[in-house]
């Protein structure tokens, strides 16, 4: 065995230089996904500024249907009362006619 040491032979490159190479080769192509994923998040804000939209449509219908709740169950507690005061009249009424007996 010669103790040569390690050396380029035949004009390839040494084992350290490939594997330098892999690894620049390795990270530019890391920053380019990065930078591909990074111009994808900021193409989201047409999808958030729809979605504030409906939103905003959505807090609107739900405030005209609690509005008409709110006038349903007025108009139900009015009828309530009504009917609670036509029966107190019923029942004094029959308690006079009782009472005559």
């Amino acid at each position: 065995m010669s103790e040569e040491s390690t050396q380029e032979q035949d004009g390839k490159r040494s084992f350290e230089e490939r594997v330098l190479s892999m690894l620049t080769e390795m990270r530019s192509d890391f920053n380019a996904r990065l930078e591909r994923l990074e111009a994808k998040q900021y193409d989201t804000k047409p999808i958030w500024q729809q979605a504030l939209t409906e939103i905003v449509e959505l807090r609107q219908e739900m405030r005209e249907r609690f509005d008409t709740v709110d006038r349903k169950f007025d108009l139900l507690i009015k009828d309530v009362f009504q009917l609670r005061t036509e029966q107190s009249r019923a029942d004094t009424r029959l308690e006079k006619l009782e009472s005559r007996r």
